[in-house]
């Protein structure tokens, strides 16, 4: 079998392994001692006191400046609304006790985070298609060139799918408020996110067309031999961001709905397309690295609509005209407190391509567009550990479960440290013993494996702190997080300044995973303290937001 016939295959597996996934996503269910699931039409099991549940309806969400975040029901509402899809994967029988809850967990967890994981590696699955095509089936030079092309363009794209990630958890809190007492607001809550996806996408994807050059040459540093190429990439991938953020309301809607497997078939179709696309585009019709960019936009667009599409089929929607601005309100301000920590995040791994772009090397920015896109598809598969600890840890907190609550922390940083050893293995792997996988330059292999160290490491370490990071705001530490990303970034924008090239930019990128990790730990202990606190035996109740001493 030929290298290109043997690329496809591969491909072709990952697809059907995502089936498998989706076809399997209810080994945990009822039947099996796990899991109900909340679909439209179908009531939930309920979970906790009939107070809780009434708070679920109508979480309140008020700033106290004199605390970390939230207090009280203030900051289990927002813990609450963070992709707390309500009653999504509540535990049969609603009156467990806390053994019998403490069982449950692992269960839930895998119930939850097994078919999450395909929906959230569409984005770096297309790119890393594209990136397998580009570096293999164009010849060498153009092979480089293009690389280097890619690596901006996609730190662009992981920047404004960063940032915009939002989409996903406001229409996951505004559905599951709502898909218990009205499902006609579900359906509308649908209509007007994929409405403002569209409009906000449509601006962007706007913007990107018409200033691609100088974000690539001025923001990026792309070298000159590689911008004609860039802004090739650039003008063409622009028309995906609608569809990017559609699918994020999508996949945010299911998740609302607690429909998990319907996001898994999104993605199934995207990546077939994307490598059909590319075997066209590329090897086919030979529009090298536009070809790609084509490829990847349609297949964007063919995710989002079988999203929808099938969800439509659960959900009731109907068009009524453009919405008034008050009920775009919730998509604007459920992750408000949120968007800060993203872009920061967003940025800080754009800053690596720019810094290993300035050095000017071909070499260096095509091997780094290798290291990062292999980094970033790796560090997507902690997520959905992260949304687990969003959607499970307020409604122990909420029903005053707080033991329940310290051992799902327990699970959770126990699951990241094995994650987080078989991730390790893997991209060490690649570059160890398959550079040739993404690139037939020698020059670029050996300076992909002169990063190896620097990328494993913080992806170990990142692998750890997503579920943290999920921690955090599940329990309302909303300051915690917030102040975990800000110095974090501000330590890897300091190395940026050092200097310039690729050893700096990974330099840097594991200075942000160090500093991220010691600011997420010495957080642990306040909040396993303020958890045992609030233990109804301890007879007292510490808002877990609120400060030491509260």
């Amino acid at each position: 079998m030929t290298k290109m016939g043997s690329g496809i295959a591969g491909w072709a597996g990952l697809a059907v392994l995502l089936l498998a996934l989706s076809d399997h996503a209810d080994a945990f269910s009822p039947m099996h001692g796990g899991l109900r699931r909340n679909f439209i039409g179908r009531r939930p099991m309920q979970c906790g006191t009939a107070s809780m549940r009434n708070n679920r309806a109508a979480p309140r969400m008020n700033l106290d400046p004199n605390t970390e975040g939230m207090v009280g029901s203030d900051q289990d509402a927002l813990a609450l609304m963070v992709n707390d899809p309500v009653g999504s994967f509540q535990p049969v029988g609603g009156n467990k006790g806390i053994v019998a809850r403490k069982e449950d967990l692992t269960r839930e967890i895998l119930s939850f985070s097994l078919p999450v994981l395909g929906s959230v590696l569409v984005e770096p699955i297309l790119t890393l298609v594209d990136t397998w095509f580009i570096g293999n089936q164009l010849p060498m030079a153009m092979g480089d060139i293009g690389l280097a092309a890619l690596a901006a363009n996609c730190a662009l794209f992981n920047l404004i799918t960063t940032a915009l990630s939002f989409f996903c958890t406001a229409t996951t809190s505004v559905v599951a408020r709502n898909s218990e007492r009205d499902p006609d607001v579900v359906g509308r809550s649908i209509v007007n996110g994929v409405f403002l996806s569209t409009v906000v996408g449509t601006v962007i994807a706007a913007g990107l067309v018409i200033a691609r050059t100088t974000i690539l040459s001025t923001g990026f540093h792309v070298a000159p031999r590689a911008v004609k190429v860039a802004s090739d990439y650039l003008m063409i991938r622009a028309l995906s961001v609608p569809a990017t953020l559609a699918n994020y309301v999508g996949t945010g809607a299911c998740l609302g709905v607690g429909d998990t497997k319907t996001p898994l078939y999104g993605i199934i179709a995207a990546t077939i397309a994307n490598v059909v696309g590319d075997w066209f585009c590329v090897c086919v019709l030979g529009w090298g690295v536009a070809g790609a960019a084509v490829a990847t936009s349609v297949s964007s667009y063919v995710g989002a609509l079988v999203t929808i599409e099938l969800l439509r089929k659960k959900v009731k929607t109907k068009w009524r005209g453009v919405p008034k601005l008050a009920e775009l309100k919730p998509f604007l301000s459920v992750s408000g407190a949120l968007l800060l920590s993203a872009v920061l995040v967003g940025f800080t791994y754009s800053m690596t391509t720019t810094v290993a772009n300035s050095g000017g090397i071909i070499a260096e920015a095509a091997s780094h567009q290798i290291g990062l896109q292999t980094w970033w598809l790796f560090s997507f598969i902690c997520i959905p550990l992260s949304l687990a600890a969003q959607s499970i840890a307020p409604r122990e907190i909420a029903a005053d479960r707080s033991e329940v609550a310290e051992s799902l922390v327990n699970k959770l940083i126990g699951m990241s440290v094995v994650l987080s050893g078989i991730v390790g293995v893997a991209s060490w792997a690649i570059p160890t013993f398959c550079p040739g996988t993404f690139t037939r330059d020698v020059a670029v292999a050996a300076s992909l494996r002169s990063i190896t160290f620097k990328s494993v490491l913080s992806q170990v370490l990142m692998t750890v702190n997503c579920p943290l990071d999920g921690i955090n705001i599940g329990c309302g530490r909303i300051f915690q997080h917030i102040s975990a990303g800000a110095l974090s970034s501000l330590a890897a924008w300091v190395v940026f300044s050092q200097g310039v090239g690729l050893q700096q930019a990974w330099t840097a990128m594991l200075v942000f995973a160090i500093v991220r990790t010691f600011v997420n730990l010495v957080s642990l202990p306040s909040l396993y303290k303020k958890l045992r606190q609030s233990r109804p035996e301890a007879g007292v109740s510490v808002p877990i937001g609120a400060p030491q001493g509260a």
